[in-house]
């Protein structure tokens, strides 16, 4: 058990005794030497409870902590603010690549491929400019 608690600090996990009372075992003992060996069973689901839910508020702490530390950071709000005009222009050019690519297929040959190829390359400048304008 010792050869854990080093693993743990090597690890950079702090360690420290668990919020169980200490007297905890102690009282279970003495109670199973006063009962007998027949309430043995009782008093160490009791005793192994009561450390089960010290060690769940341990976990339930770190997890908080975790997740404190693992907050993403906002955009600034100039991005917030930009999202709008972005979100529209994206929606429109998929919207106009349809139909262009469809009208690049109706031509035979090069021509078709050469047509929806620029109407394509088109769309992808115009959102690439819009974007880094935006900024």
């Amino acid at each position: 058990m010792a050869n854990d608690n080093v693993a743990w600090k090597r690890a950079g996990v702090p360690t420290r005794p668990l919020d169980a009372d200490p007297d905890d075992l102690a009282g279970a003992l003495a109670a199973r030497r006063e009962l007998g060996i027949e309430a043995e069973q009782a008093l160490v689901a009791g005793f192994l409870s009561r450390v089960g839910q010290a060690i769940d508020a341990r976990v339930d702490e770190r997890i908080a902590q975790h997740r404190a530390a693992a907050t993403w950071p906002r955009p600034p709000e100039a991005d917030r603010r930009n999202i709008g005009p972005r979100l529209a222009l994206a929606i429109t050019s998929l919207v106009l690549a349809i139909p262009l690519s469809g009208i690049g297929a109706a031509f035979k040959g090069g021509i078709g491929l050469a047509v929806t190829l620029v109407s394509w390359v088109a769309i992808v400048a115009i959102n690439v400019v819009f974007n880094r304008s935006s900024r």
